[in-house]
């Protein structure tokens, strides 16, 4: 959102804002820790302390730090931060930055797991009211057709989770997360960038000018050669034209604005001041070059370079005197983005340091030499914003994709662990407690076992008697396959035997027998 709405003198009060959330965010790590068994060195312990340390990335101080070091480890800053941000290295970090997204995200999760415990409980405990307050003393509790309906439907008493439902969720959960995270990672190695297939044309333009400019300075006589080759550079990368088509490239759908970079700062870049200034002098545009240009060229050909206002027009033919030195080098040049103009330019651009650093990017001649490159060179910088805030947005929006994959594929897993194994096994845990607090209960288990297949049986042979109804019905539902007769579950008959011998265990042992197996049966962790 930073990049996509704000530009670079907001950075200040985003940075407070992510300190605010460090802050925040390390309370909930510390509280958990205390608060949560099996919380502290565990993964969504990790899960939480990467997320959290990645936030420092957001801060400006620290970002703009990570790229001075990267610029001290690759040589001198002014020409290696190009390399690093256009290069393959800047995609890897702009993978590695979806990945960071996903990470952080990845506490909604957790939310969702907290919300589901939260509401689970909440109908439990509402069932259980509801029961005690409807359920008068000494009534007999009959089945009948209605309340297997309500089991049909899942409206069954909610049982406790387990603890092995807990465990089974739990590593689920994390196993998603893994696999979603490891697609991310290996993915995008795996396949060929799209933007190495062919050069820029900045790039090619670039060593053009530059020879164009080497060729004047050793011949006055080329000049207008140079001026010509300057203005066809700038203007192919026109600036307005992307800004505002239908106000600088109307009536042409070829134009700069169907790229994302745009130049806006031409100058002369070195290690040498005195060569730097020297040159920045003689390579000012003239203005009769400048004001010539737009009516020189006719806009019917397959490409129109768009047209500049007239503010944009003066700061190109003025002196190349603007001062953006850095530490390692000495710059001199003009932006096209140095003065405010009404409904195109509200932000102001004097040097390159007025853009963040992922929306500024440099080129310069290829075809010189590294003594060359040092001393003086002509540089040309361009403003991706454009691409940078459509960046945005895709990250966003891949963001929010991967983070519904998320959480759609824990609730399937989690929906088929509960239907195949852990209710059936919830189910059956809660039987054999009851049965193991009194054991006598299995009688009446079995009872209501019984008269819910009873139930069962009646409602099928109904439905094959009422065959047009039950048509019908299949209809409506839009349930065209027919009925699948499979076995029972392994589940099932494990459940129905617990029943079975516990109702045979009461009858063996009766009453006068219960009191000594319910006690025998106590014991979590024994066997004896």
């Amino acid at each position: 959102c930073r990049l996509l709405f704000t530009n670079k003198p907001m950075d200040p009060v985003f940075d407070w804002m992510v300190g605010v959330c460090i802050v925040v965010f390390s309370v909930e790590l510390i509280a958990s820790s205390i608060g949560k068994d099996d919380y502290f060195l565990g993964f969504f312990f990790w899960l939480d302390l990467i997320s959290t340390a990645t936030l420092l990335l957001d801060i400006t101080a620290i970002s703009l730090l990570i790229v001075e070091l990267f610029n001290w480890v690759g040589g001198d800053g002014d020409d290696n931060a190009k390399d690093m941000r256009s290069g393959r290295t800047a995609r890897v970090g702009a993978k590695a930055g979806r990945v960071v997204r996903v990470l952080r995200l990845l506490r909604i999760l957790k939310l969702y797991k907290a919300y589901f415990e939260a509401k689970r409980e909440r109908q439990r405990r509402e069932k259980a009211l509801q029961e005690k307050a409807n359920k008068a003393p000494g009534e007999e509790d009959d089945w009948d057709e209605d309340d297997y309906n309500a089991v049909e439907e899942g409206k069954e008493e909610i049982q406790e989770e387990s603890r092995v439902g807990k465990r089974l969720s739990d590593v689920t959960t994390r196993r998603t997360i893994c696999l979603i995270l490891a697609m991310l990672l290996v993915m995008p190695y795996l396949q060929a960038e799209v933007v190495d297939q062919t050069p820029f044309s900045s790039e090619l333009g670039a060593d053009f000018v530059s020879e164009s400019f080497q060729d004047y300075l050793h011949l006055p006589t080329a000049r207008p050669i140079y001026e010509q080759s300057l203005l066809q550079y700038i203007y192919y990368h026109n600036w307005f034209a992307g800004a505002d088509p239908s106000r600088f490239c109307p009536q042409s759908e070829e134009c700069p604005s169907v790229y994302y970079a745009h130049l806006y700062w031409v100058g002369i870049v070195g290690k040498n001041d005195s060569a730097v200034r020297a040159r920045a002098a003689v390579a000012r545009l003239t203005a009769a070059t400048v004001n010539d240009w737009e009516s020189s060229y006719h806009n019917d050909g397959l490409f129109n370079y768009g047209l500049m206002p007239d503010t944009a027009r003066q700061v190109l033919q003025s002196p190349w005197e603007l001062e953006c030195n850095t530490d390692s080098f000495s710059r001199r040049g003009i932006s096209l983005l140095s003065k405010p103009i009404s409904g195109v330019v509200s932000h102001t651009v004097e040097c390159p340091e007025d853009l963040r650093f992922l929306e500024s990017l440099k080129f310069h001649a290829q075809l010189i030499t590294e003594t060359q490159l040092q001393d003086w060179h002509l540089a040309f910088y361009f403003d991706i914003r454009p691409f940078v805030r459509a960046d945005s947005i895709y990250g966003l929006l891949t963001t929010f994709a991967i983070l519904v994959l998320l959480i759609v594929g824990s609730m399937l897993f989690a929906h088929d662990a509960n239907i195949l194994v852990l209710s059936p096994v919830e189910k059956m845990i809660a039987r054999v407690q009851v049965i193991r607090a009194n054991p006598i209960y299995a009688m009446k288990m079995a009872d209501e076992e019984f008269k819910a297949e009873q139930v069962r049986l009646a409602k099928k042979k109904r439905k094959r008697q009422d065959y047009v109804k039950s048509i019908c019905s299949d209809i409506s539902s839009c349930n065209f396959l027919p009925d699948q007769v499979s076995e029972p579950m392994e589940t099932v008959i494990l459940e129905k035997s617990i029943i079975k011998l516990g109702s045979l265990l009461a009858l063996g042992f009766g009453e006068a027998g219960a009191n000594i197996i319910s006690h025998n049966m106590k014991g979590d962790g024994s066997a004896g």
